[in-house]
């Protein structure tokens, strides 16, 4: 995070400037400093999805469709009336 915060920095700073190629290269800076950010999170997040196709289909995905609470949900049609 620090290599991306530092060039963060340097963007900010060369932006209060009208250098357009120096703006690119920060830009550029800040790109290529994300890649292995973003490598990361793109491992973990097939990691996790790995787990969960080990865990078999519906086991892992016991708590995301419960909204938290106990109250009964009711399938009603309904009709919309002008006024």
């Amino acid at each position: 995070k620090s290599s991306m915060e530092i060039e963060l920095r340097a963007l900010k700073e060369v932006l209060k400037s009208d250098d357009i190629q120096a703006i690119k290269s920060a830009i550029e800076a800040v790109n290529s400093s994300m890649y292995p950010i973003s490598q990361r999170m793109y491992q973990q997040a097939q990691q996790q999805q790995a787990q969960q196709q080990e865990q078999g289909p519906g086991q892992g995905q016991g708590q995301q469709g419960q909204s938290g609470s106990d109250e009964p949900v009711y399938d009603a049609d309904y009709e919309v009336k002008d006024e």
